[in-house]
């Protein structure tokens, strides 16, 4: 193997560690609420922590795509960057902590230290992008490690002193980690990538233009789920969203692997530009067969190991919705299988098609789940429409976006 075949190929298998380190950071704290908090509890976290994902794919398009690509080392750009950073930061975190709380979803210290958690969560996804840009990967899960560490210690410590954990201590746990995760990425960074510039003649612009595009792309999917927990909480009590919840955390191994696989695909994709499409297509065809292979057996796996696995979960509380694990594991082939094509055809320069689709399919999902719901559809089975509206955006991107892009690639003397 040449050297640098093989440092692509150590790149690569950092980006599936860092994607990996990450999931399982969430995944961890998800299993302590769903384990120490009851349903109830599960599902006022869940979300809370759909919103920080939320507000994490926004300022993650929007700066953290942006210096990747934009010339971060201009001084107005390094500029916008930060200005746009701290506007998100500020922004989504104090309007979300006060509507959580002036709805009476929290009390007023759980929205305090919600609302902290999620800027510090915020700015370390940025120092996480930039680590990222440098082709750091293995230093991102060292980030993403100690996180976990501090905030699994954060939640010993509290369970062994007051013998209980609130939603407000899981809360500060979060905060924790990421102040950690932080401080460990700014020492992890290169000398010159940890400069804060004055925000004087900053390029606002510059980033917006870029970075507005990438921010409404990787909006799409958190805003999906986001929305379709609001239905269910209207219409079902804050106990049963818990239990979809806990299945949805029973199959996060599986997304976890979809996440990392995808990560190392689209820098494969990104790699090999120059290659024609139509190879790169079937290509992708046959990585979405092996996918939907691999995901399905977890699906599967995991339907049938509800009565070992599901009390492990739970702690013997509450049984785990077979429909439930069975509806998001399909949810989970579902992404696996349309997510190459959408990583393809951005790479190809098709972003505003992709985002148009994705869109279209996640505004369609909303509508039929709320009209299941109205006339009587169990939350049981809102996955299974998510992952029937996935797969119909993935084919339109499939079939109206990279197939005529073949053809003209065909046609081209």
């Amino acid at each position: 193997m040449t050297s640098g075949r093989w440092a692509f190929t150590r790149a690569a298998a950092g980006g599936v560690a860092a994607q990996a380190t990450y999931a399982l950071s969430n995944f961890v704290l998800q299993f302590a609420a769903a384990r120490l908090l009851g349903l109830d509890g599960l599902g006022r976290y869940s979300a809370l922590y759909a919103f920080t994902i939320l507000a994490t794919a926004i300022s993650g398009g929007f700066v953290g795509d942006s210096l990747t690509v934009l010339d971060r080392a201009d001084r107005s750009i390094r500029a916008g960057l930060q200005a746009w950073l701290t506007i998100i930061a500020v922004a989504t975190s104090s309007i979300a902590g006060f509507v959580f709380w002036s709805i009476g979803f929290v009390n007023a210290a759980t929205a305090l230290a919600f609302g902290v958690a999620t800027a510090a969560f915020l700015v370390e996804d940025a120092l996480r992008r930039s680590l990222m840009a440098l082709f750091r990967f293995w230093r991102v899960a060292v980030v993403d490690l100690s996180g976990l560490a501090a905030s699994v210690s954060v939640i010993v410590a509290t369970w062994r002193i007051s013998g209980r954990l609130t939603l407000a201590h899981l809360m500060v746990a979060l905060l924790v980690g990421q102040v950690c995760a932080t401080l460990i990425a700014i020492s992890l960074l290169p000398s010159h990538e940890r400069i804060v510039v004055a925000m004087r003649g900053a390029a606002m612009r510059t980033v917006a233009a870029y970075g507005g595009w990438r921010a409404v792309q990787q909006l799409v999917r958190p805003a999906l789920l986001a929305a379709v927990r609001v239905l269910c909480l209207l219409v079902s009590s804050v106990a049963a969203v818990g239990a979809l919840e806990a299945a949805r955390v029973y199959t996060a191994p599986a997304m976890l692997v979809v996440g990392g696989l995808n990560s190392y695909l689209f820098a494969t994709y990104a790699r090999t530009r120059d290659r024609p499409l139509e190879s790169m297509v079937r290509r992708v065809d046959r990585t979405v067969l092996v996918l939907i292979a691999i995901v399905g057996s977890f699906g599967l796996v995991a339907v049938v190991a509800i009565p070992v696995l599901g009390p492990v979960l739970s702690g013997g509380e509450y049984d785990l919705s077979v429909a439930a694990v069975a509806s998001w594991s399909l949810f989970a082939a579902s992404v696996a299988a349309v997510t190459p094509f959408g990583q393809l055809a951005s790479v190809r320069g098709e972003q505003r098609a992709v985002l148009m689709w994705r869109t279209a399919d996640s505004v369609a999902t909303v509508a039929v789940v709320a009209a299941g719901l109205a006339l009587g559809l169990s939350i049981m089975w809102v996955p299974l429409v998510l992952a029937i509206g996935s797969i119909s955006g993935g084919l339109a991107i499939r079939m109206l976006v990279l197939r005529p892009r073949t053809s003209r690639y065909n046609r081209a003397p």
